[in-house]
């Protein structure tokens, strides 16, 4: 049996996504067997010397603070960080693609039909303006009017929790409605969603609301529940874990920042909503949703309609940047994403249950959509 190795893990598990770090850290030392795995639930809060005690062969450390890098190298043993907050130099990192999480937030409201965007940022955070990026790229790339505001709340701070109300809500007047605002994190979101009912605005028709992060005790109990970028945090953990394993082995770890796909936005009633100005357009992009799982193709959506597909297709163009087709493939390579990770159906079942004609089909759709086969997808994000 290979001898016992010590790995401490630095995160603040106050707040649930370093939990789910934590987790794929553990399930990544369960399948090594001989990780001995230890934490102060305050993380970086806390003096780093605790690590020496009893002797430490790694460190997996949430560096959101400056200093701590240098606190943690200063240890002399193999490190690898999983905080995307500020840019690291001198240690290897893991951490979500927050630009990618920033393009499927702004996917997911224009998918909707959206034309104005707003994002709430956290100041000083690098993985917030990167999220920032991401939904302009998106914006810009989809060829379509889009309008896209973005505030940064100067108050993180309890005791000003008041003045942080105030200047969202003055924001939120600011902008054309009906608009989609995405948070950088479910904190600021659920903040959001409390100036909308101050204000008087509905939450999704007139303010739709995705957060990021996926903490669901936040999302869930939020007035609507809170739709949510899910970023993989588990995976983060697991994957953070698999460097270290392979550094305190003598491999040298990565040069650049190892970036993990973000699972995907976890609908919930906030953002449900379908604000198409084109009546034609709405109605066509409702009958999808309600039976793209049963096979239909673009023929059966201009039947329904009673119109020509050349002026289903034109329409679709102008209002949404895409086709009928185009849409029908996404609805059910969304749906397959959810079935792949909550459910153990074998492939050829669960493309028929999301309205594919075979596994091949499915595998081609998803593949362009999400750059992963569906196994590879089933493998990377389910989380045993």
């Amino acid at each position: 049996m290979a001898a016992a190795v010590k790995v401490v893990v630095i995160a603040d598990t106050r707040r649930v996504y370093r939990r789910e770090i934590v987790r794929g850290v553990a399930e990544y030392a369960r399948r090594a067997g001989n990780w001995i795995l230890s934490f102060d639930p305050f993380g970086e809060q806390a003096p780093p010397r605790y690590i020496s005690v009893g002797g430490c062969h790694g460190v997996i450390v949430s560096a959101s603070r400056p200093g701590i890098v240098e606190d943690v190298a200063a240890m002399g043993v193999p490190a690898v960080n999983v905080s995307g907050a500020l840019e690291q130099r001198g240690m290897p990192s893991v951490v979500p693609d927050s630009f990618m999480i920033g393009r499927m937030a702004a996917r997911h409201l224009l998918d909707r039909g959206l034309r104005n965007l707003g994002f709430v940022a956290d100041p000083g955070r690098l993985s917030s303006d990167e999220r920032a990026m991401g939904i302009d790229k998106e914006v810009k790339a989809r060829g379509v009017t889009c309008s896209f505001h973005v505030v940064h709340p100067q108050f993180r701070v309890h005791e000003k929790w008041l003045d942080l109300q105030k200047r969202l809500e003055r924001w939120l007047q600011e902008l054309p409605k009906p608009v989609g605002v995405i948070a950088a994190n479910d904190i600021h979101c659920r903040r959001l969603a409390i100036a909308c009912q101050r204000l008087g605005y509905r939450i999704p028709e007139d303010v739709a609301l995705v957060g990021i992060d996926n903490e669901e005790l936040t999302c869930e109990f939020s007035d609507p529940p809170m739709s949510s970028v899910d970023p993989s945090w588990w995976r983060v953990g697991f994957e953070a874990a698999s460097v270290l394993d392979g550094m305190m082995a003598g491999r040298p770890g990565p040069t650049k920042t190892v970036l993990i796909r973000p699972a995907g936005v976890v609908l919930r009633a906030s953002s449900d909503v379908l604000a198409v100005s084109d009546p034609l357009v709405a109605k066509a992009v409702t009958f999808i949703r309600d039976h793209a799982r049963e096979g239909i193709t673009v023929r059966d959506v201009v039947k329904h309609l009673s119109v020509s597909r050349r002026l289903l297709e034109l329409r679709f163009s102008r209002c949404l940047g895409k086709s009928p087709n185009a849409e029908i493939l996404r609805v059910r390579v969304d749906r397959a994403k959810g079935m792949l990770v909550q459910t153990s159906l074998p492939l050829g079942s669960l493309a028929k249950a999301c309205g594919f004609s075979d596994r091949r089909s499915m595998g081609n759709a998803f593949s362009k959509e999400t750059g992963l086969t569906p196994s590879q997808y089933r493998r990377k994000y389910r989380r045993t």
